[in-house]
């Protein structure tokens, strides 16, 4: 009996890979609000994005803009993305460092998390672009018991990314071309002057 009480035991550790996680609620509920958001800008549902956010929000975003109200969520992301904007689509992972450290209790408790994501551009002018990018978050909770987004801040390596690469790429081209412009230039402007100077 006691070998079937065993396996029983390890079967269950298996089964379970949340076990043993304190305040397993709470951090379910931040796992599928994360989904939740992520999925809302891939489908480019941005009017859903508010119901996440706390009423007095501070967003940081991945070009360092402020949005201060949830209201102005949907018109940020609405102005450069989707048919005829400068990112025709945009698709978007977020994933957790680690579980989500929690401060406080009852009405002035709060979260902490962090993590890496990856955003991936299709632009307009025929460019894909991937950027690797980091997060923070700030999470209270609400009156109804779910968690809210009170500040969120996106930010990018300003040294290590696709468009710092583009920009090297081009400054290790162009030099060599323009002058190469440069030279045919003057040696055009040279015979024609040459010309001048006999006729």
């Amino acid at each position: 009996m006691s070998r079937w009480v065993f396996f029983l035991a390890i079967l269950c550790i298996l089964a379970s890979p949340v076990l043993g996680e304190e305040n397993h609620q709470d951090h379910e509920a931040l796992r599928a609000m994360l989904k939740d958001v992520t999925t809302a800008v891939n489908e480019q549902r941005f009017q859903d994005l508010s119901a996440h956010f706390h009423p007095d929000l501070r967003v940081t975003t991945i070009n360092q803009e402020l949005i201060a109200k949830p209201e102005g969520l949907e018109p940020y992301f609405q102005s450069w993305i989707g048919p005829g904007k400068y990112v025709k689509t945009m698709k978007m992972t977020m994933e957790a460092d680690d579980l989500t450290e929690f401060y406080g209790s009852g009405d002035s408790r709060f979260g902490i998390c962090r993590g890496t994501g990856l955003e991936e551009y299709d632009l307009a002018d025929g460019r894909f672009l991937k950027l690797p990018t980091r997060w923070t978050a700030t999470v209270v909770p609400a009156e109804d018991g779910s968690w809210k987004i009170l500040a969120l801040h996106l930010g990018v390596n300003f040294y290590d990314n696709p468009i710092v690469d583009q920009f090297q790429g081009a400054a290790k081209t162009y030099p060599p071309i323009a002058g190469g412009v440069g030279l045919i230039l003057g040696l055009l402007i040279g015979l024609f002057l040459g010309k001048k100077r006999k006729g």
